[in-house]
């Protein structure tokens, strides 16, 4: 198994977000998006066990182009929270699997 790098966490790809219509019920990390970039771009949803917490937390990300963005694949992040602004940045697939 590779190793999560300093700075990063390790999540499951939960899935794709669905981009709702109506921007604004948008969650705060894509609210500031134009519109038109949205449409363009690919997002999904990560959950991950934040080490302060026994729950799962989920979190928004740009899909990587790389195709391997696919529910259940387990990846390295930058965290990012949503609830304040922030996407989460994939850095690469450690390995897949469902999440327990």
């Amino acid at each position: 198994m590779a190793s999560v790098r300093e700075g990063a966490i390790d999540a499951f790809i939960q899935g794709d977000y669905p981009l709702e219509k109506n921007v604004a019920d948008l969650p705060p990390c894509l609210k500031d998006i134009p519109v038109a970039q949205l449409m363009t771009k690919k997002y999904i949803e990560l959950s991950y066990r934040p080490s302060s917490s026994k729950y799962r937390t989920l979190t928004i990300a740009e899909a990587p182009s790389a195709g391997f963005a696919k529910s259940g694949v387990h990846v390295e992040v930058i965290p990012g929270d949503c609830r304040k602004g922030e996407l989460a940045t994939i850095i690469r697939p450690l390995y897949s699997h469902d999440p327990s």
